[in-house]
């Protein structure tokens, strides 16, 4: 409609960004003056939600286009995405990284935009984490729930070396001599042209081991 961004899980879903569950709905952002030119009283004014649409002010900075269609930016999405959910939030963040979509510059910025907004303070503490070395939405996820169990951060895709081979692992304690490994099922399908991806798992696992490396598998 006329007025009216696409927004939050939507505007992520068409910038091709993971979520935990796509979303169902439209959801949409309409500026503040727009909403009460159409003089439409069932849309709370501000930033708080009412249905699907939200009213709130996007800036031209804030504004982007998929096929036509106003979207907001990527920065601005993921601010908003993690004002609402820290685990979408990061999950979509480390991918945008990842992906080269945005800088963390672009989401510093847009973080200092969305001062004094709700759950901005929430969106700067789960950001904050957020990483281009990220591969999946289960490292994501892994890596937020060692943040919130107080555990200091582990290094990501580092390379160990064990019995002459180099392996690439998704996080790491060096001194602790720790590897935590996010293992989806698209990891152990099919074969390579190694053989087997579940016999070469086991082989790296096992060379690590002889080394000193403790491997920890998250699934």
């Amino acid at each position: 409609n006329p007025g009216q961004t696409v927004s939050g899980n939507c505007a992520a879903l068409l910038y091709g960004l993971p979520l935990r569950r796509d979303p169902v709905r439209p959801q949409l952002t309409t500026a503040p003056v727009a909403q009460r030119a159409a003089g439409n009283p069932s849309i709370t004014q501000g930033h708080r939600t009412a249905g699907l649409v939200r009213a709130a002010t996007l800036r031209p900075a804030e504004l982007g286009t998929w096929f036509g269609a106003p979207v907001t930016s990527p920065a601005r999405t993921l601010v908003d995405l993690a004002r609402h959910s820290r685990q979408d939030g990061l999950i979509a963040a480390d991918a945008a990284l990842y992906e080269g979509l945005v800088s963390s510059a672009d989401i510093d910025r847009a973080l200092a935009r969305a001062c004094g907004w709700p759950g901005v303070r929430r969106a700067r503490q789960v950001l904050a984490l957020a990483s281009g070395l990220a591969e999946s939405p289960l490292e994501s996820l892994t890596r937020l729930a060692i943040h919130d169990s107080g555990l200091p951060m582990p290094e990501l895709q580092r390379w160990v070396e064990a019995f002459g081979q180099w392996y690439r692992v998704d996080m790491i304690w060096p001194e602790q001599r720790l590897i935590v490994e996010a293992d989806g099922r698209l990891k152990y399908t099919g074969e390579s042209e190694e053989g087997d991806p579940l016999w070469q798992e086991k082989v790296r696992e096992e060379y690590l081991g002889r080394v000193g490396y403790t491997v920890v598998r998250v699934l």
